[in-house]
């Protein structure tokens, strides 16, 4: 059996995630991914032995890297409000330096591939951000007769749009506006 190389690992997902920013995950195939990694097919199947294999694999990866914050740790004595705007500047500021990894997360997790137990998986490495919204409506600061996936959703919808804005240069992500942004969110899930 071949040793895998984690040269050979990184160039693979590197492949998979522009072809899914430019095709989608539909438009991707084994064959294509190994040709412009340089791998034989084979060797593509060394390392994962379908697409939805590899699909899964970049997925966690991404995911890793999206929730690396450790909010409780970094900011437990800072007041709850500041610790909400500086989750939401660093998921604005992870969509907006990795592009092509926040496009894979979101087609990826509306995709047949995302299943229940990736989705366990998910959670918890979620924790910390779930954890979070869920002591602000635990403290009745956010809304807490509102499903806690809405609260989310808004931190998570807003977020969404400014890159889709900026993207098409309709906007230009400036401090103000960021802040200005995170104050509509903030009017939105407090109580």
């Amino acid at each position: 059996m071949k040793l895998k190389d984690e040269e050979k690992e990184n160039k693979i997902r590197e492949v998979t995630l522009d072809l899914v920013s430019e095709k989608g995950i539909a438009g991707v195939k084994m064959a294509t991914i190994a040709k412009m990694a340089g791998l034989s097919p084979s060797t593509l199947y060394v390392y994962y032995k379908s697409k939805e294999d590899l699909l899964k694999a970049v997925f966690r990866f991404v995911m890793r890297l999206f929730f690396q914050m450790d909010l409780d740790k970094e900011q437990r004595d800072t007041p709850y409000k500041a610790r909400v705007e500086h989750l939401y500047k660093r998921i604005l500021g992870f969509k907006q330096k990795n592009v092509r990894e926040s496009h894979f997360m979101k087609q990826f997790a509306t995709s047949p591939y995302y299943d229940q137990q990736l989705s366990a998986e998910m959670k918890d490495l979620s924790e910390g951000f779930i954890g979070l919204i869920q002591l602000g409506r635990d403290q009745l600061i956010l809304k807490d007769q509102v499903d806690i996936n809405v609260l989310v959703a808004v931190i998570d919808g807003m977020t969404e749009k400014l890159i889709a804005y900026q993207a098409k240069g309709k906007i230009e992500l400036s401090e103000s506006l960021i802040n200005e942004s995170f104050q509509v969110v903030w009017d939105g899930i407090k109580q």
